[in-house]
């Protein structure tokens, strides 16, 4: 046999692991020949039996260097038309894929290739009605004053899988309870006038709320930046007559809660990499600054309101530059 043989590969891959159009080696262990028609090849190897056994290893002198090797020329029996594959600029080197990657499916953007695996996946869960009903608030609400801008929370959810399932998932969740005003007709009422019972705007604010919900409910706050925060109010108006807590009387509540969660972590640190802008004081985001829009029943026997801002973001910042006042000398 010759000393070499090649094979051209016109057409399809071997196992997908050729490319094409390139010449392959069919024999991996085929010396290479010691002379062509223009004379010695500098660097040859010898011609020896390489299958057979005790075959001595090709020697190569010192002097030689890899580097000037050059191939044997030999002549090649060629088809008379050669098919080399055609790629335009914008078409990617085939290459072995899977049969959902992105190039099997004709797509190769990111969002593409999440959305194969997405569409695969029927287990996914979906969003639970409550988490639903709170963000819809934000596109429902009707805004005329303050801000359209909600302190980012996220909604409280127990901290094992049975408590999820006993506190929300087997939990009668009630509906939002929305705090409307008039004058202007809006959603949401300033914490601020709820403290000081300013409640003459105030839509439906002797309806009773939390019947038949126990004698108190947690008020949770996730404040972004913040350890979780909770507080207890009670769901009953001990006046005589003794009755549930009016709308008027919950928002009062819940201002109260809000301002005592002002004060406590005002004199605590934010969490690491903590976005600032949300920081709670006096020369930071106050009670003052906030509208209550809704509080939303979020777990058995927990509610959580929801906020926006009052006051906008660029003036708190700029209330954050100012320099604190000096306290103020008694003689």
């Amino acid at each position: 046999m010759p000393p070499y043989s090649v094979t051209l590969q016109t057409g399809h891959t071997n196992e997908s692991r050729d490319f094409h159009g390139q010449l392959l080696f069919e024999h991996h262990d085929v010396p290479f020949p010691v002379t062509h028609k223009d004379g010695p090849l500098r660097n040859a190897l010898p011609q020896n039996d390489m299958k057979a056994p005790g075959a001595p290893l090709p020697q190569i002198s010192e002097d030689s260097c890899l580097q000037d090797f050059v191939p044997p020329r030999a002549p090649l029996s060629l088809p008379s038309t050669i098919l080399y594959p055609s790629f335009s600029p914008s078409t990617p080197i085939p290459s072995q894929m899977l049969p959902n990657s992105p190039v099997a499916m004709g797509s190769y953007d990111e969002g593409s290739w999440l959305q194969a695996f997405d569409d695969d996946d029927d287990d996914a869960p979906q969003p639970m009605e409550h988490i639903v009903k709170w963000k819809a608030i934000r596109d429902q609400a009707i805004v005329v004053t303050g801000t359209t801008v909600y302190i980012p929370q996220t909604i409280y959810q127990p901290y094992t899988e049975a408590d999820r399932v006993r506190y929300i998932e087997k939990a009668d969740l009630k509906e939002p309870i929305i705090f409307r005003t008039a004058h202007p007709d809006q959603w949401g009422i300033a914490l601020e006038d709820a403290l000081k019972a300013n409640m003459k705007d105030l839509l439906d604010k002797y309806d009773n709320m939390f019947e038949n919900c126990g004698l108190s409910v947690s008020i949770r706050l996730q404040w972004p930046g913040y350890r979780a925060w909770t507080r207890q109010i009670p769901t009953m108006d001990f006046k005589s007559p003794k009755g549930p807590i009016t709308r008027a009387k919950l928002a009062k509540n819940i201002a109260n809660c809000v301002k005592r969660f002002i004060e406590e972590k005002e004199k605590e640190r934010m969490e690491m990499e903590a976005d600032r802008r949300w920081k709670v004081g006096t020369r930071y985001i106050r009670m003052e600054d906030l509208i209550l829009v809704s509080l939303h029943h979020i777990a058995k026997g927990s509610w959580q309101p929801q906020l926006r801002l009052r006051t906008p973001l660029s003036e708190i910042q700029l209330r954050r530059l100012q320099a604190p006042a000096p306290p103020s000398i008694v003689y």
